[in-house]
């Protein structure tokens, strides 16, 4: 199984990989390989990671983080088929070789959901109906996280509004159209916004602005793929709001502002933890066509203690 990313070498995945196999009932000699590419990589390295993909034997798929938007639009033909979902976000996040044949797959909506799950309260929207979400960063990550809310089991159990901003005005229009149309067709009563920002300061205002109970999510990449935060130390976090850092490792200064959150605001906060763990275990079920029930996954889950 293939792993692409940006820095794969330093991903817990590595220690975690043989225990989560072994679990799964998967063969001794299951291996991970890590494929990195930096970020803005030529649409000739994305095709030629995927042409290796499928023609090298023995490879069951792949699990990509930080390249799912670029590599499908560089990519897509070479996929013989691409599920739903990843054809609504515009995105892969997991591929599946079979005999030849290559699909593709976006599963971070699900998986989203479920690690959202674990730190914001059941009807905590629906108990507050003001609260928003802003979500820092409109590449895959973040779209998916819309996608997860858009087509949530209750279609009233959501934010008034999901903002979702970037540096980069394509990325904030693809993710609001993909969202917005999630929400068409399920009709939930999120309203969808874009916004572009140019430097950490406009960042703080976004989460100024927000109302108690909102959710700020760093879906930047951040403190991790690059150096810095999408905030800077001024920021001020929504009253009795959350605070989600997607990252489990890195620097994460927006995890460490969330801190302070914590302490001055009563700030609810998390990390990437249960979504690496969760993402992980899902896009493993899926590649190697394994079964996986409710009680199989938060066994899973809760077996895959942090260092």
């Amino acid at each position: 199984m293939w792993f692409i990313g940006v820095t794969t070498g330093a991903s817990l995945s590595h220690r975690f990989f043989p225990n989560w196999t072994r679990a799964l009932g998967l063969e001794a000699d299951c291996r991970l390989v890590g494929i990195d590419l930096p970020l803005g990589a030529s649409s000739e390295d994305y095709r030629q990671v995927i042409k290796d993909l499928r023609d090298l034997p023995g490879v069951h798929g792949a699990l990509i983080t930080s390249h799912k938007i670029s590599l499908m639009d560089a990519s897509c033909g070479l996929f013989d088929q691409v599920d739903e979902t990843s054809a609504q976000a515009g995105e892969v996040g997991c591929i599946t070789a079979r005999g030849g044949r290559l699909t593709a797959l976006a599963l971070d909506p699900m998986t989203s959901s479920f690690a959202m799950d674990e730190f914001v309260p059941s009807g905590h929207w629906a108990e507050h109906p003001g609260s928003r979400v802003l979500c820092l960063g409109a590449g895959g990550a973040g779209t998916a996280i819309g996608l997860g809310l858009a087509t949530r089991t209750t279609a009233t159990d959501v934010p008034s509004q999901f903002l979702i901003v970037d540096r980069e005005q394509s990325r904030v229009d693809h993710a609001v159209r993909v969202i917005r149309e999630a929400v068409r067709r399920r009709g939930c009563r999120m309203i969808v916004q874009g916004r572009v920002t140019s430097k950490p300061g406009d960042g703080d205002a976004l989460v100024g602005a927000l109302p108690p109970h909102s959710l700020v999510i760093n879906a930047t990449g951040m403190g991790k793929d690059t150096a810095g935060s999408p905030v800077t130390g001024a920021v001020q976090f929504p009253d009795k709001g959350l605070a989600w850092e997607l990252n489990y490792r890195g620097e994460r200064l927006f995890l460490q502002y969330a801190e302070e959150g914590r302490r001055s605001r009563g700030l609810v906060v998390a990390d990437g933890w249960d979504y690496f763990v969760v993402s992980w275990i899902e896009h493993l079920a899926r590649i190697y066509g394994v079964p996986l029930t409710p009680d199989h996954r938060r066994q899973l889950i809760a077996g895959t203690i942090r260092p």
